[in-house]
């Protein structure tokens, strides 16, 4: 990680962010602070934001770092105000620590006339469209003042000429600078982040550079210190650039790499994360579950931001190392951008670098609720608009913990953690009825990919109230579709009022869902907060419940419990079972079955992995032609929708995958319609871009329109109706696809 600390007589004070691209280096990170401004000055290196092509990084000797960002020559020219340029762009997150008019200047080549612009955005708005002077050295040109607010700055130049060259950006609420004049600060890389296992130390390799003003001095002094971490750091020699770092403890830690010119200074961190060696266990660490603050938003409450900042305080007391939002952040989704903005200013709290002494702040994620989504419970078309604008992609891309997102929008999300030597991964499933089957088989795949991370689902709607809780629709489908990875092993959510759990066993890997929702209660909700204490020595998850408005415990037996959970470290993964694509064959044809399986070679000394084909439901019977190969053949007595499952033993766990196979018979008579294509009568209505629905429409009668169960009249006025020809006189089996939301929908 980057990170830069800047000042002038230590009267100048400040915290830089840096977002690096996949296949970027932040060669350089440079503070500019002048004695009579006491500013805050942001300079990033171009190459350092997420680059989308045709624009691209270049490379040359006289560029700082080496380094720049244009679109090619060649890559052609588009000057269309209504999108912004073409698809060309480079994007940063700036975390901006105070709100203000700051100026925003960028170092520029522009060889001609044809090739000396950018469109500069924020998100969907346009800053400036940028023609800079001409010139075939760089220089410093100014692109506006602009006033931001405190918290994460979106900020893009994009694609419009091209043989645009972009070297740096420099942000400052000192209006009068330029940064054309002036000392520049030490460059200073502490070099990459490191893992180790105790009692090993650590050789850090950092390189320092600067420009040797002032004169005198000009000479550079360096300090390695310890910014954050469970325990003591020993350094070789704290004034040498390269050194080593002894540790007490494992955990996480920051280590900070300091330079000085005299008169400006900056720094780079690094992190270390020490594994416990075999002479003790990995030290405790927490999760921060936050339930439905709808309320907090809706009202304006302190309380949203009472809980952040509470968790911002207790950070290094409990080593909070990840925070979870259940969902329903707002209440009026996409209705008032006052409650978003009540939201964004607690969430933020957690995101301070100079608080939280991350760079990238805490890690956390936030599920998208019913109350999120408008209209609610709809998760189609823009259904989240306002949460895509204060929390999407823009907001996380760059910091370390985000992994990406499904689809067009941050809607379905993951996270990657990591906490006392052990990986994870977090994945955000939205509010869906539905359980839209593409984002749980991408949802599925990132369990695979990430066998290796110990896995948390969270998504807003999972069970009911009780112990045991009963899952609901969308829990139900999420646990059936992700229950044969032996890597998952906790689900959080909120949504209903008061507490809720179950513990679910599949092929001898156990899964937690733990539920929690306040709203309820005084003040919509009184500030309560799910604690999840990890005892990796005791093999153990403390759950305790508490709130920070209230300064106290709730201690009955739904709110402070504890769960087994195996944290020993390299302990055996669950191999990886893939039972291939879903098929559909013709009577009398037999399905050829491929799968895969792929298995971390433990216990040791390994097991045979021993695949077992069956099946799981269907109207006929399955023969299958080797049921213990992991590629065979399966044959069926009758027609109908099969599901048949693979499952593979290590001897010690195992895990399974379901293939679905449809079986049509040669003479059958089968006819399909879409439900929109009846005539329809109100009050039944259709509506369009459902999330799963066939050809995107599905017909409804709109909650709110009564219930009429009269058998006589066969229910109320509202009816589709269809006029089906029927080829020959038989006997048909009639099906529908629906969704019932619940037991007054169904």
């Amino acid at each position: 990680m980057a990170t830069a600390n800047f000042g002038l007589n230590n009267i100048v004070r400040g915290k830089i962010h840096a977002r690096l691209a996949f296949s970027c280096h932040l060669f350089a990170l440079l503070i500019f602070a002048f004695p009579a401004s006491g500013a805050t000055t942001i300079t990033l290196e171009a190459e350092s934001g997420s680059v989308t092509a045709p624009m691209a990084v270049g490379t040359g000797p006289i560029a700082s770092g080496g380094a720049f960002v244009q679109a090619p020559q060649g890559a052609g020219t588009n000057t269309n105000d209504a999108t912004f340029g073409g698809p060309g762009q480079v994007s940063y997150s700036i975390n901006i620590p105070q709100s203000g008019t700051y100026a925003l200047w960028g170092r520029t080549i522009a060889p001609n006339s044809g090739s000396d612009s950018f469109y500069v955005t924020s998100g969907s708005t346009l800053v400036r469209e940028w023609f800079v002077p001409l010139s075939t050295t760089w220089q410093w040109n100014k692109v506006k003042n602009i006033s931001l607010p405190a918290g994460v700055f979106s900020l893009q130049f994009r694609q419009r000429e091209d043989g645009a060259q972009l070297d740096q950006i420099l942000l400052s609420d000192n209006l009068t600078i330029n940064p054309n004049n002036g000392n520049f600060p030490p460059s200073v890389n502490a070099g990459p982040d490191q893992l180790v296992t105790l009692p090993n130390s650590v050789n850090l390799d950092g390189t320092v550079s600067d420009d040797g003003l002032p004169n005198p001095p000009a000479t550079v002094t360096t300090t390695w210190m310890k910014f954050s971490g469970p325990g003591t750091v020993s350094f070789g020699n704290a004034n040498a650039v390269d050194t080593t770092a002894g540790f007490s403890v494992a955990g996480t830690y920051v280590l900070r790499l300091m330079a000085s010119d005299s008169a400006l200074s900056a720094n780079d961190d690094v992190t270390i994360t020490i594994n416990p060696g075999s002479g003790g266990p990995a030290p405790d660490f927490t999760i921060v579950a936050m339930p439905d603050t709808q309320f907090y938003s809706r009202d304006l409450s302190p309380i949203f931001s009472a809980q952040t900042q509470w968790i911002v305080n207790n950070k290094a007391l409990m080593n909070i190392v990840y925070v979870a939002h259940l969902g329903d952040c707002v209440e009026n989704g996409n209705s008032f951008t006052s409650e978003w903005d009540h939201a964004n200013a607690a969430m933020s709290l957690i995101e301070n670098p100079n608080t939280t002494g991350l760079l990238h702040g805490m890690p956390y994620g936030i599920a998208v609720g019913n109350h999120d989504q408008t209209p609610g419970g709809k998760p189609a078309g823009n259904s989240t608009q306002l949460y895509n604008t204060y929390f999407g992609e823009s907001r996380f891309l760059g910091k370390t913990y985000y992994g990406g997102h499904f689809g067009a929008n941050n809607d379905n999300h993951f996270s990657l953690f990591s906490a006392s030597g052990m990986d994870f991964i977090v994945i955000y499933l939205e509010f869906d009825p539905a359980a839209n089957p593409t984002v749980l088989a991408w949802a599925d795949n990132l369990l695979k990919t990430h066998v290796d991370r110990r896995a948390i689902i969270v998504s807003h709607y999972l069970t009911e109230a009780g112990n045991p809780a009963p899952f609901g629709v969308q829990g139900q489908r999420i646990y059936d579709m992700l229950k044969g990875n032996g890597n998952l092993f906790l689900m959080l959510a909120g949504h209903r009022p008061e507490e809720g759990r179950r513990t679910d066993i599949f092929n001898g890997n156990t899964v937690h869902t733990l539920m929690s929702d306040y709203q309820a209660r005084a003040n919509g909700g009184d500030g309560w907060l799910r604690i999840l204490e990890f005892s990796p020595a005791n093999n153990q998850i403390r759950v305790r419940t508490y709130s920070p408005w209230l300064n106290q415990f709730e201690t009955d037996a739904d709110s402070e419990f504890t769960l087994s959970y195996d944290m020993t470290p390299n302990a055996n993964l669950a191999p990886v079972t893939t039972a291939g694509p879903d098929q559909t064959i013709i009577l009398p044809a037999a399905a050829n079955l491929n799968g895969t399986v792929t298995d971390d070679g433990l216990p040791d000394p390994p097991m045979a992995l021993a695949p077992q084909w069956s099946k799981v439901s269907g109207p006929g019977t399955v023969t299958f032609g080797d049921a213990n190969a992991l590629d065979t053949t399966a044959s069926f007595s009758v027609v109908g929708s099969y599901a048949l499952r693979l499952t593979t033993d290590d001897g010690e766990k195992a895990s399974s995958d379901d293939v679905a196979i449809t079986v049509n018979s040669a003479s059958a008579n089968a006819i399909t319609l879409e439900a929109e294509s009846g005539v329809l009568t109100a009050p039944m209505v259709l509506r369009s871009d459902f999330y799963g629905a066939s050809g995107g429409q599905y017909v409804e009668v709109p909650n709110g329109t009564g219930n009429n169960t009269n058998d006589a009249t066969f229910g109320g006025p509202g009816q589709v109706r269809y006029s089906i020809n029927i080829p020959q006189s038989g006997s048909y089996a009639l099906w529908a696809r629906t969704t019932a939301l619940n037991g007054g929908n169904d």
